[in-house]
């Protein structure tokens, strides 16, 4: 049991503390007062503190920016290992061998934020052997013309008869 008269947590963390109190000790020095506005760790605002539960660290945009970024990241990294087995460090080696160029074009993506000089990753869709990493433009335009050599020479023709 949580050793504060009013609590009756059964889970001590550290000092006869459940970890409600023990955080309150640490960043404030005193288990009675419950502050009712904090200094945000991350943008440095004040904000009200919710009359119930742990102290917050972040007021609530900070969270939820927190949180976004970390959703993004674990489901860039989902999505390239499920469909092509390349974990971050394995794109990263390739977006650097290519200096973050597309292979076809030889042009850098620009992106926004998290996107910024992203590059897709290009791949067989019989074999699944990765190809490279290339700019949507060309991946889609290689996925458009289903990766067929014959289609693609004809529409080179085509672009050098009526160009």
């Amino acid at each position: 049991m949580c050793k504060v008269d009013e609590c009756e947590s059964q889970k001590i963390i550290a000092k006869g503390l459940c970890q409600y109190h023990y955080d309150r000790q640490r960043r404030y020095g005193d288990l009675k007062t419950r502050p009712k506005h904090l200094s945000c760790q991350d943008c440095k605002e004040i904000f009200d503190v919710r009359k119930t539960g742990n102290l917050p660290v972040v007021c609530d945009s900070c969270y939820t920016e927190r949180h976004r970024k970390k959703q993004r990241a674990d489901r860039r990294r989902k999505g390239l290992w499920e469909l092509y087995k390349l974990t971050l460090d394995d794109y990263q080696k390739m977006h650097d061998q290519q200096e973050g160029k597309c292979l076809i074009c030889n042009k850098k993506t620009k992106g926004r934020g998290e996107k910024k000089n992203q590059l897709a990753v290009d791949h067989c869709h019989q074999t699944g052997k990765i190809r490279g990493l290339l700019c949507s433009h060309c991946n889609t335009g290689l996925g458009l013309f289903r990766d067929d050599i014959k289609l693609l020479e004809k529409a080179t023709n085509y672009l050098k008869e009526r160009g």
